[in-house]
């Protein structure tokens, strides 16, 4: 008898979680449901857009109903906006989008017909061929092949590339082009005139040494042209020729920057 009495327990509280579930999904369908125009979402962003702004760039109509709506293709229109990284769309109303904040921009070789931005964690989206001089970003020059927007390079000189753009983002040495020589070495081209060859192995050890070379070449009052970071200990530098001083003015002076091994 007690047996029984208990699987008839168990049977019942099975039956009540179900029916639980069942109302809690009917709710969730009928607050969905309730939602009949843009006004009715509840937009967070991380960013500054706002959701007039989200509305007006998508071409939403203020009115347009989303409730027997394909969230998928609202999803899709709103990642495609050239703002926005990503967007979670839940079932109770609510749009949360990731902003999108490009550092560079990108080309190949292959295919100098598309352009392409990236984030500072190598997410990649499309962007407009036409508008690229208006764009206040550093170009990478890809080598070779590049992966479809919506997606993270996964090419280790690529993200060199994109790290070398952040860290000069706001220096006084800024970067205007860093090329792709080869899966494990890039040409990075600063405003001043200076071409610097880093590789893709010990990055932090390579800008760190570009940092003193160019203090010590300001110090000295001399430009540099080009530099091989590859190097550890004694990287190969010439310098631009002062036309002024220099007995073969179209000749550059080439040096080494020598620096102690730990």
């Amino acid at each position: 008898m007690e047996r029984s009495r208990g699987t008839f327990r168990l049977k019942l509280a099975l039956f009540l979680g179900l029916i639980g579930a069942i109302i809690w999904a009917s709710l969730r369908i009928i607050e969905r449901d309730s939602i009949v125009s843009w006004a009715d979402w509840d937009i967070r962003t991380d960013g500054n857009l706002t959701k007039e702004e989200i509305r007006k760039e998508s071409g939403i109509a203020e009115s347009a109903e989303f409730a027997k709506a394909d969230l998928g293709d609202l999803k899709q229109k709103l990642e495609a906006l050239p703002q926005i990284r990503q967007v979670t769309i839940s079932d109770t109303g609510r749009l949360e989008i990731e902003t999108f904040k490009p550092v560079a921009r990108m080309r190949s070789e292959a295919d100098q017909t598309k352009l392409y931005l990236l984030d500072a964690g190598g997410y990649l989206k499309a962007a407009s061929p036409e508008k690229e001089a208006e764009l206040p970003f550093p170009s990478i020059v890809a080598k070779e092949r590049i992966l479809p927007p919506g997606n993270i390079t996964d090419s280790p000189s690529l993200f060199t590339a994109l790290n070398l753009c952040v860290e000069w983002k706001n220096s006084d040495e800024p970067i205007t082009e860093v090329h792709e020589l080869n899966d494990f070495s890039v040409e990075a081209r600063f405003e001043s005139g200076t071409s610097a060859i880093f590789g893709v192995r010990d990055l932090s050890r390579q800008i760190n040494d570009l940092n003193l070379i160019f203090q010590r070449s300001k110090s000295s009052n001399r430009k540099i042209a080009t530099v091989n970071l590859l190097m550890k200990r004694n990287i190969p530098i010439t310098f631009r020729p002062d036309k002024s001083t220099s007995p073969n003015p179209d000749i550059a002076e080439e040096s080494t920057f020598r620096k102690k091994i730990p």
